[in-house]
């Protein structure tokens, strides 16, 4: 085996491994909580699995060129989705943990 493909499959299953867990804490943390921020972190990491998978599976097909057209055009849109779900997801989150650290602040006086 090379290194460039142990590296290779070695990217898939860190990525695919971190985002299954990232998932696992996200997902029960909206359920707790029914915060937008989590559910947005959610579909923004559901979204990038299915991108690393499609890479890793259907990218390395052999396809005709309408089709390889098609499947980058799906994959360009699911990563502008990804970003786009994660920006606002990521600023809510720090929102709420800052408004709520600012209160609590504020209720312990300075010493």
């Amino acid at each position: 085996m090379s290194w460039l493909t142990l590296l290779f499959y070695g990217n898939y299953a860190l990525t695919v491994i971190t985002g299954v867990m990232v998932l696992f804490a996200v997902a029960p943390a909206y359920k707790r909580t029914h915060h937008r921020p989590f559910l947005y972190l959610t579909f923004a990491f559901v979204l990038r699995l299915f991108d690393i998978v499609c890479d890793y599976t259907i990218g390395r097909f052999r396809m005709p060129h309408d089709q390889y057209a098609a499947y980058r055009t799906l994959r360009t849109f699911t990563s502008f989705a990804t970003v786009i779900l994660l920006t606002p997801g990521i600023i809510m989150l720090t929102r709420c943990y800052l408004a709520s650290s600012q209160t609590k602040s504020d209720a312990s006086p300075n010493a």
